[in-house]
């Protein structure tokens, strides 16, 4: 059975024009970005794989939306190596106006492992339980991550974008399993089209000939910011907003009329 995953990274409150966040700080991203994701979703009962990062995850009231939503999801941790430690650049608990730049491919493995490791704990603490499933910041995982999250116990990663200038070796989005971690790379064609519903990215006819490829599993994504206009890089009118959750409607229906099965990120097999 081919599957079919849909995945957001969840970041706080953006400037129009760049990724840095919001000043001040705010979440209506999470609150209502997520809400009119997870609402859509909910249509096709496809389960939504939330990565999420460390600011999000030090805001209680973001933590308490999470335990309280409705519907089929996964969460799953993303790691901003520039706001925990050890380290960190950015302390808080004011994270108004910061550059979420780092890649931790960058870090030493030293200070990348114990970055990983203080995400995960911090996961633990907010939720009850431990993540599965990770994605790195800027897709910028390096080539110890997948061992170390092997250590941490996690079983699937999600940070590899195909034909990327990072990752050249990888050609095809197909999963595979490495170093004892189950790999899920975000869906580009042999064309470099993205399976996601992004301003620039993907059309509604691009979408449905990516999900006629018949490949064994799809990776969309998008972050949960976009769905609302001005607290995001990409859309900045309610228009846009709307072209965009059509095109989400279009991936989720493609799903269903290739006969995709929708399963979160740590359902994926090989």
């Amino acid at each position: 059975m081919k599957s079919f995953t849909l995945t957001i990274d969840v970041e706080p409150d953006a400037k129009r024009k760049s990724w840095n966040t919001s000043n001040p700080i705010s979440f209506y991203g999470v609150h209502k970005g997520v809400e009119k994701i997870q609402s859509l979703a909910n249509r096709f009962d496809a389960p939504v794989t939330y990565f999420i990062q460390p600011v999000v995850l030090y805001n209680q009231e973001c933590v308490d939306f999470f335990q309280n939503l409705d519907g089929r999801f996964e969460l799953a941790s993303h790691l901003h190596g520039e706001y925990i430690g050890p380290n960190a650049k950015y302390k808080g608990p004011d994270f108004s106006g910061c550059n979420p730049g780092d890649r931790q491919s960058n870090y030493t493995p030293d200070i990348e492992q114990k970055k990983l490791d203080s995400l995960t704990k911090l996961f633990v603490q907010k939720f009850g339980h431990a993540p599965k499933s990770f994605r790195a910041g800027r897709f910028g995982s390096g080539k110890h991550t997948l061992s170390f999250l092997k250590d941490l116990g996690y079983s699937h990663d999600s940070s590899v974008i195909p034909r990327s200038k990072q990752f050249k070796s990888i050609k095809s989005p197909e999963p595979y399993l490495s170093n004892g971690i189950i790999e899920v790379p975000i869906t580009i064609d042999s064309r470099r089209r993205w399976l996601r519903p992004t301003p620039s990215f993907s059309s509604i006819k691009e979408i449905e000939e990516i999900m006629g490829m018949g490949y064994s599993n799809t990776c969309c994504m998008l972050h949960n910011v976009e769905v609302l206009p001005n607290i995001n890089p990409y859309c900045h009118s309610q228009d846009d907003c709307d072209g965009l959750m059509k095109r989400l409607e279009a991936v989720l229906s493609s799903a269903f009329k290739n006969d995709y099965l929708p399963v979160s990120i740590s359902e994926v097999i090989v």
